[in-house]
């Protein structure tokens, strides 16, 4: 019952959204993206040179109400959020030379075990060769904190489990005429730390740390402006650092997925990108069976009117897991969302998202749904400060009553853009 309510409160609040907006005629309308803010909302930044700066300072209060998401005997946690952060990029005719910079701070009351600070730096640059041909290098390095209650993670941690996540990117893409192709490799290096436990002792993780390679591949033909069928593929080589983990199982493996599906780039109506293929996963374990699964990909936007717009995801991948017995997690979802200007300075954003997933070769046959609703608002006080409110229901469903949990946040926030 409650997940039908659910359902049904985003389909209301798309239901108002679309009555309090008039509808263009022949059924388009401009981009939500493209509105016009009014001068006293927006952020003017800084300047040196031929870069512009954007420093933003985020301060968002949480209350929790089941932090570990326990079955029973739930935990409710109150906790501040502090997130300094600046965007520095070029502002050249042509190429782009981009910086992403944050740190994000929580602190809680009474419980200084969970205190933990994230990093993250990230450093982009697009190579514009001709109008039709872009090269992208990328690299990224993140200091990360898992949630409470994850899967891979034990249930007498002390602290939450911290690690570093460093990916390194290039990627081309060249269409000189209908025809466009898309090539990139991707390298990401996880480094988990080992976690004190309660009365003494430490998990280890570092038979968690691994090595990921992605390399993919786009071909694409337009059939006319706006619309382009696509062949994608992408190809993945997992590498864990140790032999073996404290299982003795070799959690190592390579798999791929190749699509066929079709893009859309109809002004002011629609964006949307949606595939469908095939997706395989080698294990050199040999208790684990490889996967091979259909997938379904697809992003869709819907520019509804100039202030609504209608997001549509649908997604299928696997997950590493390293949860005892399992080689990997099939992770299913779709989700719906709506954003609505109310005013100039005022929005709403609503989302409702269901995942499931199918946790492969375990004993037990574990499989879990969770549906997770969230309503946002955000008001720009002026072109420096805003206020911000989220609420999100999150409830799972597993076929082993003990990974059953609820859970409700309240988020306020207050930022302040220099």
């Amino acid at each position: 019952m409650k997940k039908v309510l659910l359902s049904s409160t985003v389909l209301v609040a798309a239901s108002l959204a679309v009555g309090s907006v008039p509808a263009f005629a022949g059924g388009h309308s401009k981009k939500a993206s493209d509105t016009k803010v009014g001068d006293g909302y927006k952020n003017v930044g800084g300047r040196a040179g031929s870069f512009k700066f954007d420093p933003t300072l985020t301060i968002e209060q949480f209350r929790d109400d089941n932090f570990y998401k326990e079955n029973s005997g739930a935990s409710t946690k109150n906790y501040t959020k502090i997130k300094p952060e600046v965007t520095v990029k070029s502002d050249w005719g042509s190429n782009e030379l981009r910086f992403n910079g944050g740190v994000e701070r929580d602190q809680f009351s009474g419980s200084s075990a969970d205190n933990a600070t994230r990093t993250d730096a990230r450093l982009r640059f697009r190579l514009d060769i001709s109008k039709s041909s872009q090269i992208k290098l990328e690299g990224r390095t993140r200091n990360l904190i898992e949630e409470r209650g994850d899967d891979n993670t034990s249930t007498d941690d002390l602290a939450p489990t911290e690690y570093q996540r460093n990916n390194y990117g290039v990627s081309a893409n060249f269409k000189p005429n209908r025809i466009g192709l898309g090539i990139g490799a991707k390298f990401n290096n996880y480094d988990y730390d080992d976690t004190a436990k309660e009365g003494g002792g430490v998990t280890n993780n570092d038979d968690r740390d691994r090595s990921d390679k992605e390399y993919n591949v786009r071909l694409g033909y337009e059939i006319q402006k706006g619309y382009e069928a696509f062949i994608r593929a992408s190809f993945v080589d997992i590498d864990y650092d140790d032999a073996t983990d404290d299982g003795g199982v070799n959690r190592d493996s390579d798999g791929h997925t190749i699509e066929a599906g079709i893009r859309l780039e109809l002004a002011k109506l629609v964006d949307a990108d949606i595939g469908i293929g095939k997706i395989k996963r080698e294990y050199t374990e040999s208790s684990f069976s490889d996967i091979s699964e259909t997938v379904a990909n697809a992003k869709i936007t819907w520019y509804m009117s100039p202030l609504t717009k209608v997001r549509l995801n649908v997604s299928r991948d696997i997950n590493e897991s390293t949860t005892s017995e399992t080689s990997g997690n099939l992770m299913t979802s779709y989700g719906v969302g709506v954003d609505h200007e109310l005013l100039r300075n005022l929005a709403v954003k609503v989302d409702y998202k269901r995942s499931s997933n199918d946790y492969e070769d375990a004993s037990n046959l574990r499989s879990d749904d969770k549906d997770t609703f969230v309503v946002g608002l955000d008001y720009d006080l002026n072109r420096s400060f805003s206020l911000g409110f989220k609420y999100t229901d999150e409830e799972r469903d597993s076929n082993i009553n003990t990974n059953d949990y609820d859970r409700k946040i309240v988020m306020v926030k207050l930022a302040g853009k220099f």
